[in-house]
């Protein structure tokens, strides 16, 4: 199974107005010498080759398989990308999940109802974006805490405590 990417339409809008980073990175993709490679390789052998939607995959697979199965995000993805290989569908995605931040701290994201009415990436779009939000105000509470955490571990000045009177 591979992802079914294509970056024609993007090498088409490279310009010179663009960032140049961007435009290299476009520019040096072998995606179709890669794919050619890829399809010779699966024929030599006699295996079928899939392609599927690559749509949502991370954050399928960090919401689903992160952590419940101990994958990091990439073999997460990868383990989506396999499953709509083989035709599961991995729609439902749990109402909470637990989600690493900064690799440290555990924290629990609640996904919203699926309200789409049969529109699945409609759904996961939903999803997206209620995590990016989550996972903004998280990192700013977690910044919140080291920031209280490091003001209260160091100690004051021994001049600046109080003198007991006699």
């Amino acid at each position: 199974m591979i992802e079914n990417l294509d970056f024609k339409s993007a090498k088409a809008k490279i310009s010179k107005g663009r960032d140049k980073s961007y435009n290299r990175m476009i520019s040096s993709l072998v995606t179709t010498q890669f794919l050619n490679i890829i399809k010779l390789r699966c024929a030599e052998r006699s295996i079928e080759l899939i392609k599927v939607n690559a749509a949502y995959t991370s954050l399928i697979g960090r919401l689903k398989y992160n952590n419940q199965v101990g994958f990091n995000v990439h073999r997460a993805a990868a383990m989506v990308i396999a499953r709509r290989g083989l035709g599961f569908s991995d729609r439902r995605l749990p109402k909470e999940s637990i989600c690493l931040i900064r690799r440290v701290n555990q924290m629990v994201f609640h996904a919203p109802e699926d309200s789409c009415n049969n529109d699945t990436f409609g759904y996961h779009r939903k999803v997206r974006e209620k995590y990016l939000d989550w996972y903004k105000v998280s990192l700013e509470a977690l910044r919140a805490a080291a920031e209280a955490l490091i003001r209260t571990d160091h100690p004051q000045s021994v001049f600046d405590e109080e003198i007991p009177l006699f």
